[in-house]
C-alpha cells in the first residue's frame, strides 16, 4: 500500500508498482491515513516527514501493530530524528 498527495509522486509510484501486482497505491495525507489501528506491520517513510511535520509519527504509530516496524529517511541528523522519536513515538 502507497500514500501520497502529490499527483506525479501518485503516478510515478503507480509505474513502478504495476509490474508487482500486489500493489496499491492510494491518494492519502501521511498525517491522516484512512486505515484502522493496527492495521500494517510496518511503515516506510521515505523523504516524508520534512513534509508532514513531527506529529505524522504519531498518525505512523497508530497504523502500526503491537512490535510493528517503522523505517523512515530524514533530512537532518540522527540526533534530530532521535529527539522526534523520543517526543512522538
Amino acid at each position: 500500500m502507497g500514500v501520497d498527495l502529490a499527483p506525479a509522486m501518485l503516478a510515478r509510484a503507480r509505474e513502478v508498482g504495476a509490474p508487482l501486482g500486489n500493489v496499491s497505491i492510494v491518494p492519502m495525507d501521511a498525517k491522516a491515513l484512512g486505515f484502522g489501528p493496527a492495521s500494517f506491520d510496518s511503515v516506510v517513510a521515505n523523504s516524508v516527514v520534512q513534509f508532514t511535520g513531527p506529529g505524522s509519527l504519531l498518525e505512523w504509530k497508530r497504523v502500526l501493530r503491537p512490535g510493528g516496524k517503522l523505517a523512515c529517511s530524514f533530512p537532518h541528523g540522527p540526533q534530530v530524528w532521535f529527539e522526534l522519536c523520543r517526543q512522538f513515538v
